[in-house]
């Protein structure tokens, strides 16, 4: 198969479990946001931090590793899966240790019986974990993406029960454990197929992986700070009342387009991977994605914000008010995380772990140093920090990958200008739209509906005005892939 065709079937699978997956979560948020109060939000995006610092160890930083070498031979196919094993045994240890640590961190007793019950995913991820790097590796994205929906359903059917029946918090951390043993179960049956580690294990068998592995946790460990010192420092200053809608507003404008992105930046690695050293390649393939990243997020996230003063009450209930303006100042910063997405692909696919390793460092001090500045102020403050240095970030990014693919800002903005712009108007339009509707019928569910038309016909209408060419293009891809068949 060549890559072309390979590229084109892991987009549509990606695709389809990316824009499920997003919107299971998203439906689940809504209906649970219903139920349970911001604090319960709140504490659970305190819990997640630790969390999400020991998941950046949770496979050694193996997985992408996997995927540059391309050759793995059986032995460290073993001695790569018990090494998995034994690091989720010792996190499910270290975190069930520093639970006192982290409550008395965020002055919240609370945490001493909730982070134990959240660790438990560190005993079950490991059983199929690596397998998902060598269906990435070898371009088997139709297995990942039925097993990622199949994940999503569960752990949003049960997150939602358990929401109706009154569970609370606990809800937010069982669904949570479900979808991850539903996943990680899922990927051992069909990985085990081909890949069955045998009892095999030698140190050696590590020495290839471990440079490439340090750097990505490294590089992960720096990008999950600079990703949640926020919520570390709301939380322990300002507590989780106030946090809860910050993390909500965050879930709502940024979490969703953050899911879609790999939907190309996914398979992108793999594929940029096996071109390494074709520099002319890389740089197209990098101008396509963030040309299509641009086309796909930019509308959602400025539509969002645009009727954020509508959309929120609708979907969420008025106790979320406190929402609306962190939506309106944290969907610019969505659309720069959006542009910055694809850069980490070529990154790795150059082998240069060790660049995204650094310039995620200065990121999360630069953020620490801010947020520490601005957080007793409040979360709005902290939310218009977070967007100016995104946009400062950004570019620091950008002037970086420019120069590993020989590739002029002038061709990189003119690939993602009539996406963006076409999403500004539309922006514009939809917010005048609603102080036309406001008076007439208020904040209603027919007020929403007819701001995603107005929307959707006035975006639709720009990108075919100024991109036909490649409108066209797209419709060509499809009918190929459908003939293919």
């Amino acid at each position: 198969m060549s890559l072309r065709r390979a590229a084109t079937k892991g987009v549509k699978w990606t695709g389809a479990s990316g824009v499920a997956v997003s919107a299971l979560q998203s439906l689940r948020l809504v209906i649970v946001a219903r139920l349970l109060s911001p604090e319960d939000f709140g504490l659970m995006a305190m819990i997640m931090v630790p969390m999400g610092f020991a998941g950046t160890f949770a496979d050694t930083g193996f997985s992408d590793a996997i995927i540059y070498r391309q050759e793995t031979t059986k032995e460290q196919v073993s001695s790569l899966y018990w090494t998995t094993w034994l690091t989720g045994l010792i996190i499910f240890g270290v975190l069930i240790a520093a639970t006192p640590l982290a409550a008395q961190f965020y002055r919240e007793p609370r945490i001493n019986s909730l982070l134990p019950w959240t660790a438990v995913y560190f005993l079950i991820g490991p059983v199929g974990q690596q397998f998902k790097s060598l269906l990435q590796r070898d371009l088997r994205f139709r297995e990942i993406a039925a097993i990622e929906i199949a994940a999503a359903v569960a752990g949003t059917i049960a997150t939602i029960g358990l929401a109706l029946l009154g569970y609370g918090i606990y809800a937010l951390i069982f669904g949570q454990l479900l979808s991850g043993a539903v996943d990680s179960v899922l990927l051992a049956v069909v990985g085990w197929k081909k890949w069955a580690p045998s009892l095999h294990y030698r140190l050696r068998d590590l020495k290839e992986y471990a440079s490439f592995g340090a750097y990505q946790i490294g590089e992960r460990c720096a990008n999950m700070f600079s990703s949640n010192v926020d919520y570390l420092l709301i939380g322990r200053v300002l507590g989780p009342v106030v946090l809860g809608p910050y993390t909500l507003a965050y879930q709502l404008i940024v979490a969703p387009v953050l899911r879609i992105n790999p939907i190309l930046t996914r398979v992108a690695f793999p594929i940029f991977a096996k071109r390494q050293n074709d520099p002319a390649v890389l740089r197209t393939g990098y101008l396509e994605i963030s040309k299509f990243l641009a086309l796909v997020s930019c509308p959602i996230l400025v539509g969002v914000a645009a009727g954020a003063p509508v959309f929120v009450p609708v979907l969420l209930g008025d106790r979320w008010s406190a929402a609306i303006q962190l939506v309106e100042i944290l969907a610019p910063v969505g659309i720069l995380k959006t542009f910055a997405n694809p850069s980490g692909s070529i990154l790795l696919a150059k082998g240069r772990a060790n660049l995204s390793f650094w310039l995620n460092v200065y990121v999360a001090v630069e953020y620490l140093i801010v947020f520490s500045i601005f957080v007793k102020s409040g979360t709005t403050a902290i939310a218009v920090a977070y967007l100016i240095m995104g946009f400062i970030n950004f570019i620091l990014g950008q002037v970086l990958i420019n120069y590993l693919l020989g590739l002029t800002w002038r061709t990189y903005l003119g690939a993602i200008a009539s996406c963006t712009v076409s999403a500004l108007v539309m922006g514009i339009i939809v917010r005048f739209s609603w102080y036309v509707i406001e008076p007439k019928i208020g904040v209603s569910l027919l007020s929403a509906a007819l701001l995603v038309f107005i929307g959707a016909v006035v975006y639709s209408l720009c990108i075919l005005v100024s991109e036909q060419s490649y409108v066209r293009n797209m419709i060509n891809l499809v009918r190929f892939e459908q003939q293919s068949r």
